[in-house]
């Protein structure tokens, strides 16, 4: 009985990160059953937690170029603006790529609005300031 309710739990904690990953779009279609949750065997290369993100070249490509045209944004709202206009099937994902390559760090709890925050204020936000800084006469 130990093992089939650590069997259990381990499942419905798998299930639950399964959920807690998909967008909003990926939701809707899974209730709507226009969707599936699939078991995708992972290779050792590649983990990190027991989880693996695929990336593969053009994504890898549109993350760099998200990467710099947050780097150089002006205002946070232009950031803003930039992170709002993604449009990936894998949002979070997406963000947590994006983060990486900016140099941001990200945790397993953070949600797409947490990860799109520290996205604006670590790469824009932290830029303003030091300018703000280095314009103040002392």
């Amino acid at each position: 009985m130990h093992d089939t309710k650590r069997i259990m739990s381990g499942l419905l904690v798998a299930v639950a990160d399964a959920l807690n990953s998909m967008d909003d779009r990926e939701f809707d279609l899974l209730i709507r059953g226009e969707g599936n949750l699939r078991f995708v065997a992972a290779s050792k290369n590649g983990l990190k937690n027991g989880k693996r993100l695929i990336i593969d070249s053009h994504i890898e490509s549109v993350v760099n170029e998200v990467a710099q045209k947050l780097s150089d944004a002006d205002s946070r709202e232009s950031a803003e603006s930039l992170i709002a206009s993604i449009d990936q099937p894998r949002r979070k994902d997406f963000l947590i790529l994006l983060a990486k390559a900016s140099g941001v760090r990200v945790e397993s709890k953070d949600t797409i609005a947490r990860l799109e925050r520290k996205l604006i204020e670590t790469v824009v936000g932290s830029k303003l300031r030091s300018k703000a800084f280095k314009e103040v006469a002392f």
